[in-house]
Formats: C-alpha cells, sequence, structure tokens
C-alpha cells in the first residue's frame, strides 16, 4: 500500500474525517502531484500531540507547534515565528543535516517539496 493510500485509510478511519483531507489524497493518489496539492496536505498539530503520534520525532525546544504532512513530513513552528526544516542527508552521513529556517512557511515548504518530499511520495 502507497503512501497515500495508507495516509487515506487512516484519516477515514477517525471519528471526524477531514473530507477535503482526503479529496486531496485521492488526487495525489490518481497521479495529481504538485507543490500545491501537497501544501494542501499541511496540517497545524499542537507540540504535544505532534510528539504524543509521533514519539521518535526530534523537535528543537523552543519549537511550539509543527505543521505536518502528508508521507510523515513537518516542519516547526518556532516560538519566533519562524518555520524551520530539518533534513537529514542520509546519504552523505549520519551526521549532516541540513536546516532550512525561515520568516515565510511558503519558502520552506517549497524546500521540503523539492528536496525531499516529491522524491518519496511519487513513489
Amino acid at each position: 500500500m502507497s503512501l497515500i493510500a495508507e495516509e487515506i485509510l487512516k484519516e477515514k478511519l477517525k471519528d471526524k474525517p477531514d473530507k477535503l483531507y482526503i479529496q486531496t489524497l485521492q488526487k495525489m493518489q490518481d497521479g495529481e502531484m504538485g507543490l500545491e496539492l501537497f501544501i494542501n496536505t499541511g496540517r497545524i498539530t499542537p507540540r504535544e500531540l505532534f510528539v504524543h503520534y509521533n514519539p521518535k520525532a526530534r523537535l528543537r525546544p523552543d519549537c511550539k507547534d509543527v505543521v505536518k504532512y502528508v508521507g510523515g513530513f513537518y516542519i516547526q513552528i518556532l516560538k519566533t515565528g519562524e518555520f524551520l526544516l530539518e533534513i537529514n542527508d542520509a546519504d552523505q552521513s549520519d551526521e549532516m543535516n541540513s536546516i532550512i529556517k525561515d520568516k515565510s512557511l511558503d519558502i520552506v515548504e517549497e524546500e521540503l517539496w523539492n528536496r525531499v518530499a516529491r522524491k518519496f511520495i511519487s513513489k
């Protein structure tokens, strides 16, 4: 089962499924792929709830909320109002991380899509 199909199933099993989110995922599953659709999967989640469902996630101490996307990707919202994306460059080294930080969510989302998400979601 693809990442997107798994996400659709998880959402449908919720007490109050988000129909717009499911429709967006179905478009992606049908082959409509792109930055705009990916961005539309983003959901702001309080830090505590995100950590509850993602206990292995490493968040900065100054992270207050998280924008989570299909495929398990996420961007941290810092107390300063900045958005932070950490990318583990595994092909380089276990210790190599790229950090993208900006006041504009659009810029950070585009980096997430171009550098990692597009490769995994289109599989």
